[in-house]
C-alpha cells in the first residue's frame, strides 16, 4: 500500500505530523486493516502520545485471529534468531 510506505518514509524523516496524516489517509482507505492501526501506533508513540498508541494496539489485538497471526509470526522470528529450533 503506497500510503503506508509514504507514511513510513515520513516517519523515518521525523516528519511525524505528516506521517500521521498519511497513515490516517491509509486507514480511511482500509479501515479494517489492523496492521495499519499498529503502524499508526508507532507514529503516535514517536509523538509522545503513548496512551493513544496503547489504546490503538489494544483495539488491534482484540481480534483473536489477528493476535494469533502476530503470535505465530513472533514464534517464527524467534525460531530463526536461535538457529531455527
Amino acid at each position: 500500500m503506497a500510503h503506508k510506505r509514504h507514511s513510513w518514509a515520513l516517519q523515518q524523516l521525523k516528519r511525524l505530523d505528516e506521517a500521521l496524516a498519511a497513515m490516517d489517509w491509509a486507514i480511511s482507505l482500509s479501515p479494517e486493516d489492523r496492521e495499519l492501526w499498529l503502524a499508526k501506533s508507532t507514529i503516535l508513540m514517536d509523538l509522545g502520545r503513548d496512551d493513544e498508541a496503547m489504546e490503538l494496539q489494544s483495539k488491534a489485538f482484540d481480534d483473536e485471529e489477528f493476535a494469533e497471526k502476530y503470535h505465530q509470526d513472533g514464534l517464527k522470528l524467534f525460531g530463526m534468531l536461535d538457529g531455527g529450533n
